[in-house]
């Protein structure tokens, strides 16, 4: 998959000045969309093939400056698109998605001790302690790992993967691992949203399309029975609750 970014002048309606608006258009996942740049200029007045305004424009005072900040934003928006593929959530959105994330302000991320804090007080005022405790227990187990604040997007493969070897290391057994991971994974089905009640983040939810590229998570989930493998074992059955496609 490719993503481009690139300058167009959309002189499909030009103003009564023979103006039309310069926009950055994005591509990618095979859709576009276009990105304002608030500025308006004469087909006469763009170099399409350096994507910049001519030096001899008289249409503005600085030129120089103006194509400046068009390339600061420019760079702006790659370098975001580049967070987003480290992320490996990119490949699930489409050219419309991908600009709201880079074009949104930047908001804090919700932390994951804060939502697991939510999830046993509403499991525990359900009545539901066993489930609250299990929570408890997941949120000591991340905290013993790491003593940084987590956010849902650090919850990637290479977390869970040092998350495993840790916790194997210290003599553990994988079956106690599983346990952690399942909770963890019940987690990304409902966050809330700002008024507690439950809702899907798009970006961290399953998807049933098997190219779908989500928080990639290598996680062994049980004891491969009869039931699992067809035959008794006692190896362990390896699956993603994520979908894993580290090539695309």
């Amino acid at each position: 998959m490719s993503t481009n970014i690139y300058f167009v002048l959309d002189s499909r309606k030009p103003d009564r000045f023979g103006k039309s608006p310069l926009k950055l258009r994005l591509s990618h996942n095979r859709t576009m969309a276009d990105i304002p740049m608030n500025v308006r200029l004469t087909e006469s007045d763009w170099d399409a093939k350096r994507e910049r305004i001519k030096p001899g424009s008289k249409s503005f005072d600085n030129v120089t400056r103006i194509n400046n900040q068009l390339q600061s934003k420019k760079t702006n928006y790659l370098n975001q698109i580049s967070e987003l593929e480290e992320q490996r959530v990119i490949n699930q959105l489409n050219a419309r998605q991908l600009k709201e994330r880079i074009t949104d302000k930047p908001k804090r991320a919700i932390s994951l001790y804060d939502f697991i804090d939510q999830q046993i007080e509403l499991k525990a005022n359900a009545g539901k302690s066993g489930t609250a405790k299990t929570y408890r227990d997941l949120k000591r187990k991340l905290q013993s790992f790491t003593d940084k604040s987590l956010s849902f997007v650090d919850i990637n493969y290479d977390f869970l993967t040092r998350l495993e070897h840790q916790h194997i290391s210290e003599g553990k057994q994988y079956s106690s691992l599983s346990v952690y991971l399942r909770t963890l994974r019940s987690l990304y089905k409902r966050p809330l949203n700002s008024s507690g009640q439950a809702s899907r983040l798009s970006h961290y939810k399953q998807k049933k399309n098997p190219r779908a590229l989500l928080i990639a998570v290598r996680t062994r989930l049980e004891l491969a029975t009869s039931c699992v493998t067809g035959r008794h074992s006692n190896q362990l059955n390896y699956r993603t609750f994520y979908q894993l496609n580290p090539s695309r």
